[in-house]
């Protein structure tokens, strides 16, 4: 029962995460006070990740502290944590308008 559940609404959060992650990247381009927003949202998906005892992709958490971070600490917060893929990064860079080198 319980292990039934848990894997059902793992594979739900999963599925949701992944879409999430894709519309995301549809997003061309983004204001300073339209990224704050959109780590709000994926904070408040993390929250409702966690309230189900689910692991949070990490694609999203890293998405979430690029998005969070200020325009001119961008770089550093790239460069700072290297768990963030440079994909995920560039696709965050590019939405703000923010160059990445390489």
């Amino acid at each position: 029962g319980s292990s039934f559940a848990h894997g059902w609404i793992t594979s739900v959060a999963k599925g949701t995460v992944a879409l999430y992650l894709e519309q995301i990247s549809r997003v061309p381009t983004v204001s300073q006070m339209g990224a704050k927003q959109l780590a709000t949202d994926i904070g408040y998906l993390c929250n409702v990740l966690a309230a189900l005892g689910v692991v949070v992709d990490p694609h999203l958490a890293h998405a979430r502290q690029l998005l969070d971070a200020p325009k001119d600490e961008f770089m550093d917060v790239f460069e700072d944590n290297v768990g963030i893929d440079r994909k995920t990064a560039k696709m965050i860079a590019a939405m703000r308008g923010i160059q990445i080198k390489g």
